[in-house]
């Protein structure tokens, strides 16, 4: 049984061999203490099960606070065999991916919260080719990731290709949403956005963006522009000028008809995202609190949960959602 597929006209990958180059230059992992002492417990843990272990997030970008917590996704062949029980391996397939928080301890002492997306291989190829329903999957991958293990030569090539993949699909689908002429950063900030715009956050999107662009401006611009450069050979966009402006191609009814499919995308992917929420609640160890650290961090509001609140946690999350979509602090 699987949540039902919804999805808008295919978009074109467009993913060439120059945005391949600079995504394969930036897929080693650079030193990360924890990412390693991680990977070493899941290949214990998963075994042969396991097909790789990607790297991500503030802590990859070196945008992370001190109480952000490591990204990952874990890539396995089968869920039955990823857990336990068998509620969660269902679970993870309705709607995945399945989100948990384990933590690591480092021989120095020091304990580091995890947050780990289980992703089957089959998912991952789902997720991020071009009839995708929701953008959860390769709105992070079209981001900076690291591979930090891989089962041999060809999980590496996979997960590779699911970046390209994913780069590519924000490329699409950020050019879905563009108006009027923009500039080549304008374009990059408008595909690392869309996975913010496709949430409901407690921080703003627009900025978050800008944070990450500052953080890896040379790769950004390379993977980016690799796919403006390939959408303007396809015909997808044309130059406008000298200076290097540039505007989505088509008629203006073609272009209607794509901000259309762009609004009814990023409506869905919230839709979507909304009842991961509900899972999260049930799967992730802690999620009351991580929640409330988030929401003080980036809010500066600070919340203590009654006791019949800590025990029924949907019930809490509800109750603070409605009041701050009702303040306007959900973005």
């Amino acid at each position: 049984m699987r949540l039902r597929r919804e999805h808008e006209k295919p978009v074109p990958l467009l993913h060439t061999s120059a945005l391949r180059r600079v995504v394969r230059a930036h897929l080693p992992l650079f030193e990360s203490p924890v990412a390693l002492a991680f990977a070493d417990a899941v290949r214990v843990e998963q075994g042969p099960n396991l097909v790789a272990l990607v790297f991500y997030g503030s802590h990859l970008n070196r945008t992370a606070s001190a109480e952000s917590d490591h990204d990952f996704f874990l890539v396995v062949d089968d869920y039955r065999r990823a857990h336990r029980e068998r509620l969660h391996a269902w679970a993870n397939g309705i709607l995945p991916p399945s989100i948990y928080r384990r933590r690591v301890k480092l021989p120095d002492g020091s304990e580091h919260a995890c947050k780990v997306s289980v992703l089957s291989l089959a998912d991952l190829e789902r997720s991020t080719g071009p009839l995708v329903s929701d953008s959860y999957v390769f709105g992070r991958l079209g981001k900076r990731v690291a591979v930090v293990w891989a089962r041999d030569e060809a999980a590496r090539h996979v997960v590779e290709d699911a970046v390209c993949r994913s780069a590519a699909l924000c490329g699409a689908w950020a050019l879905r949403g563009m108006q009027a002429p923009f500039s080549a950063d304008a374009f990059v900030l408008q595909a690392l956005g869309l996975s913010y715009r496709c949430e409901e956050r407690l921080e703003s999107g627009e900025q978050r963006a800008k944070i990450l662009f500052a953080a890896d401006e040379a790769y950004f611009r390379g993977v980016y522009g690799a796919f403006l450069a390939a959408a303007e050979t396809a015909g997808l966009v044309r130059r406008l000028d000298s200076d290097g402006l540039l505007r989505v191609a088509g008629t203006r009814a073609e272009r209607h008809a794509e901000r259309l499919s762009h609004a009814r995308f990023l409506a869905r992917s919230r839709r979507r995202a909304r009842l991961r929420w509900v899972k999260h609640i049930w799967t992730f160890e802690g999620w009351a609190d991580y929640m409330l650290s988030k929401i003080r961090r980036h809010q500066g509001v600070v919340i203590v949960l009654s006791p019949r609140e800590q025990r029924f946690p949907l019930m809490a999350a509800i109750r603070y959602y409605l009041r701050f979509r009702r303040e306007k602090r959900i973005h």
